[in-house]
């Protein structure tokens, strides 16, 4: 049956009455697989997916992706020569968008007189020049957005196959030569040696839509008509980072300081009537916005001067501390120890957890350069006085997590297995460096306060503390009237730490908790963090939206990286396994994700 048979031809022999719903398969439980592609010789098991059945992440990214496509579509029968097409995914929270450049006359003209084989660097440097003087990008209206729904909507009717070819990575080169930022793409999928199915071959994928070819790993839906109900909803400016393909990253990548792409959003369903109840659920979403609620009430307030950073006000700070406040009770109760701990820290500490390497972009680093030249300064205290450095000035960065912070702690004594498990509990502040064209209200903020905490325990350990962490949440949702809920586990990514078999441990101790929990699960394969697997936990709120809070995290590497030990009951040193956890998250984002539940109208 491999290589000759389809899923879509075993759908419609086995399965007559749905064969038509299926937009893709699960082939041996871990691959995606189009349905009109050939079955892989290692195929045995084979499971097909539909958008609206058990609400299957892996089924809407596919649907979604797909329609992403299609907007491309639309926008260059639009525009023509004047769109050059960047990326289009899914969003986890549900809907794509496209990313594209419009050229304006200017840039039509350097496109025009430039060699077709400059280098691709070379034409997007110029393409999205840093400084371009102000109304000189061109950017979509809202105004264009109906025209581009209406396009592709009639394109999604027309039943265009998705059509996957398999051509080498010089044909693919010249067939996109035109579009140097297809050309990026295709060139970090060629250094990281990713072709077709991730496989290390010089093959890879392109997928045909009508008279759209983009490069692609698909898989997509059978045709378009399968998606059946369009609308492209916004449209923002976005800047070009060159690394937003997931691949590795290069510090000489660095967004630009004005946007120069525009990025169009849409959703899409499989009828009209799906399509009505998410429009019915946006417009009582937006009467519930966190953003207005908060200043009605007067809850928090944001400023430009501050961007990414809430003004939590007395309403809003009483509601927050209420909320600490059951959560340390719950502390007491599950046998956490809160500490505080410094809200910046040498590079060195970085460098040695692997937070520079793999999260550097991500933080705010302050270097002590100026500290070096200044002179003596007093304080009301002479003990907190400024002193000059006379050394070399380090670099410091403030603080996205608390683990490394918890992991000196650790290390500050020593430990006997008679003292664990051993708990730490944090609320310090915590600094992230989002992009501000992501920065929305409370749910996406610069600086925020977490209910962190971290485990160090004996490997036999495991199992029962990512229970008791399981309970943790479960009581603390119940509080607050969050009774659906649901468990992601989210497996090792591409720029993994560590060996293979510790990864295969920590997995399969997740999984065997999440099994244990009697909850519903799935697996969001190479979603975990650099230095272990974790369950995330997505709440559902009185709208029916999905919202990712808390997060159990398994982890190996940092009590290697950090050399932490205990004495054993053999009288033997040990590694701890070291346990992340955070039941609410961001105290911000709970905030506004509780606003919004409730309306407003607190119980």
């Amino acid at each position: 049956m491999a290589n000759v048979s389809r899923p879509l031809d075993l759908a419609r022999k086995y399965d007559q009455k749905n064969a038509k719903k299926y937009i893709a398969a699960l082939v041996n439980d871990t691959m995606v697989w189009d349905m009109q592609r050939p079955l892989p010789e290692s195929a045995v098991s084979l499971k097909f997916l539909q958008f609206d059945v058990e609400d299957d992440p892996v089924a809407k990214e596919v649907f979604w992706h797909s329609s992403a496509h299609v907007m491309g579509a639309a926008l260059e029968q639009i525009y023509g020569d004047d769109l050059l097409l960047c990326d289009g995914p899914a969003l986890p929270e549900g809907g794509f968008f496209y990313e594209f450049l419009l050229l304006n006359p200017e840039q039509r003209v350097a496109v025009d007189r430039l060699d077709r084989y400059t280098p691709y660097t070379d034409r997007i440097n110029q393409l999205c020049g840093v400084g371009a003087p102000p109304g000189s990008i061109r950017f979509l209206t809202a105004a264009v957005l109906s025209a581009v729904q209406k396009l592709a909507t009639e394109i999604a009717h027309g039943k265009h196959a998705f059509e996957r070819m398999d051509v080498n990575f010089d044909f693919a080169w010249e067939l996109f030569l035109d579009n140097p930022f297809k050309l990026h793409f295709l060139d970090r999928a060629r250094k990281a040696g990713l072709g077709a199915d991730n496989s290390q071959s010089n093959i890879i994928s392109l997928y045909r839509c009508g008279s759209m070819i983009d490069l692609c790993r698909g898989p997509h839906v059978v045709h378009t008509a399968q998606l059946q109900a369009f609308m492209v909803n916004r449209v923002s400016s976005a800047h070009w980072v060159g690394h937003l393909d997931g691949l590795s990253k290069s510090s000489t990548e660095t967004p630009q300081k004005s946007p120069v792409l525009n990025r169009a959003y849409g959703i899409s369903f499989p009828t009209s009537a799906m399509l009505k109840t998410h429009q019915d659920r946006l417009e009582a979403a937006a009467q519930r916005d966190h953003r207005a609620i908060g200043k009605e009430q007067k809850l928090f307030m944001m400023h430009r001067w501050a961007p990414g950073s809430g003004f939590i006000l007395p309403h809003g700070l009483r509601m927050v501390n209420t909320i600490m406040a059951t959560i340390r009770q719950k502390y007491a109760k599950y046998g956490f120890d809160e500490v505080s701990t410094p809200l910046m820290f040498n590079s060195q500490m970085w460098e040695m957890s692997g937070h520079w390497e793999n999260y550097r972009d991500d933080m705010f680093t302050i270097s002590a350069d100026a500290i070096s030249s200044k002179q003596p300064t007093q304080s009301c205290c002479d003990h907190h006085a400024v002193e000059p450095d006379t050394g070399n000035a380090p670099v410091f960065g403030l603080k996205p997590m608390n683990c490394p912070g918890h992991c000196l702690i650790f290390a500050s004594d020593q430990r006997s297995y008679k003292d664990l498990p051993i708990r730490y509990a944090d609320f310090s502040p915590l600094h992230r460096n989002e992009i501000a064209g992501a920065l929305s209200g409370l749910t996406r903020v610069r600086k925020f306060h977490q209910d962190d905490g971290h485990i160090f325990c004996a490997r036999n350990q495991v199992e029962g503390e990512i229970e008791n962490c399981l309970s943790l949440i479960s009581e603390m949702y119940k509080m607050f009237g969050f009774v659906s809920y649901e468990f992601a586990l989210s497996t090792r990514p591409e720029n993994y730490m560590g060996e293979i078999a510790e990864w295969d441990e920590a997995e399969a101790a997740l999984k065997d908790a999440l099994n244990n929990s009697g909850r519903r699960w799935v697996i969001n394969k190479g979603d975990g963090a650099f230095y272990g697997p974790k369950i995330d936990v997505r709440v559902q709120d009185a709208l029916g939206r999905k919202h990712q809070t808390a997060t159990i995290q398994l982890d190996f590497q940092l009590p290697q990286r950090f050399q932490l030990k205990y004495n054993g009951s053999d009288g033997q040193w040990h590694r701890p396994v070291m346990i992340h956890r955070a039941v609410l998250g961001s105290m911000e984002r709970m905030l506004a994700i509780l606003i919004e539940h409730w309306g407003g109208k607190w119980p």
